[in-house]
């Protein structure tokens, strides 16, 4: 079965706080609001952020898209007018946390949970500059994030510090599905590793258990076993399996999203290369089954990118539409003369 899709732009994402450069991605549905989760954000008094001009920096924000019927690249951010966006995602201090040497990156989807109230998300959190050059940073684990909306605005907890580190698969932080048998299935991307391992691994937990590591359930290749994989294991435990060689290292899913399509009938999984700076395709595959059965990828649009810069973090939201056919698409959009900005697009499938 082929993929048909036609894409229209829908231009920059715009905020109710003017003047914010940010990255990052990823949503879904809490208390019938659509939420959009942010990494790394500039707040500027005008202007692309220089050592002039800036306000506040936080390493990650969530909006709401479209609130009270405006279009859904409208953001609704929770702040101030001197701070802008708050950051909503807490650190673990006392455990040598802190906003200057680490990041916490919501870049995946939210998984809806409790009757619609609430949502569950596996952000990463990296160590910033670890070579003390200005530019390095370093995954350190993932987290599990637990989201629900107030009187005013989001509100977050953060029951564990880390749920899996680096050097093992991040489950949850490529995307994450709930509403399936009473479980939330994680995936894991495997890059820059060989070509036979790069791909997408998969795990599943008790939606109570989201944050209790003891809890997965890892795919194997032939069940869901308590041993977990390990991350270069040849793919012998993908689910996915994609590679491509750029640059001298092997490839594998960057951001993506899986999501049951309507209009197929089938799992559709829609994804960037992790080699963001060379490959700019949104892919997009199908299957029957989680487990396995994809089909080969194609292309099904190409990401703008300035003439200065590249293209990273793509997201779906298949939330906007119970019937699959509309579904909006984010990415980033990196230059060197204008910063971070979020670019926002519906692709209709038919």
């Amino acid at each position: 079965m082929g993929i048909t899709a036609s894409v229209v732009s829908l231009g920059f994402l715009t905020s109710n706080y003017p003047n914010i450069y940010r990255d990052g991605g990823g949503g879904g549905q809490v208390n019938g609001l659509n939420l959009i989760m942010f990494s790394d954000g500039m707040y500027t008094s005008g202007g692309v952020p220089n050592d002039n001009n800036l306000r506040n920096f936080t390493s990650n924000s969530i909006a709401v898209s479209g609130y009270q019927g405006a279009p859904i690249q409208a953001m609704t951010d929770f702040g101030t007018a001197d701070k802008g966006p708050k950051q909503q995602i807490p650190y673990f201090y006392n455990n040598g946390e802190n906003d200057l040497a680490t990041g916490i990156w919501p870049n995946q989807n939210l998984v809806t949970l409790c009757d619609g109230h609430c949502a569950v998300s596996f952000p990463e959190v990296i160590a910033r500059d670890p070579n003390h050059d200005g530019m390095s940073i370093a995954s350190l684990y993932n987290t599990a994030v637990k989201i629900e909306v107030g009187a005013y605005g989001p509100v977050v907890t953060r029951p564990t510090m880390a749920l899996f580190r680096a050097g093992e698969p991040l489950f949850g932080t490529f995307c994450a599905l709930g509403g399936i048998d009473g479980y939330i299935y994680t995936f894991a991307r495997i890059t820059e590793s060989t070509p036979a391992a790069n791909g997408l691994k998969l795990a599943r937990v008790p939606w109570g258990g989201f944050a209790d590591r003891s809890q997965y359930r890892y795919w194997n290749g032939a069940a869901y076993v308590a041993q977990m994989p390990a991350y270069h294991d040849g793919g012998k435990s993908n689910v996915f399996n994609w590679t491509q060689e750029a640059f001298g290292k092997n490839f594998g899913p960057g951001y993506g999203e899986i999501f049951w399509s309507q209009v197929y009938q089938k799992y559709l999984l829609l994804f960037q290369s992790a080699n963001a700076a060379g490959d700019n395709n949104v892919y997009a595959s199908l299957s029957a089954n989680l487990e396995s059965g994809w089909s080969t990828p194609q292309s099904i649009w190409k990401l703008p990118t300035f003439s200065d810069g590249y293209t990273y973090s793509f997201h779906a939201y298949p939330q906007y539409d119970p019937t699959s056919k509309v579904i909006p698409i984010t990415w980033n959009q990196f230059s060197e003369s204008q910063s971070y900005r979020v670019g926002m697009a519906n692709i209709t499938f038919s």
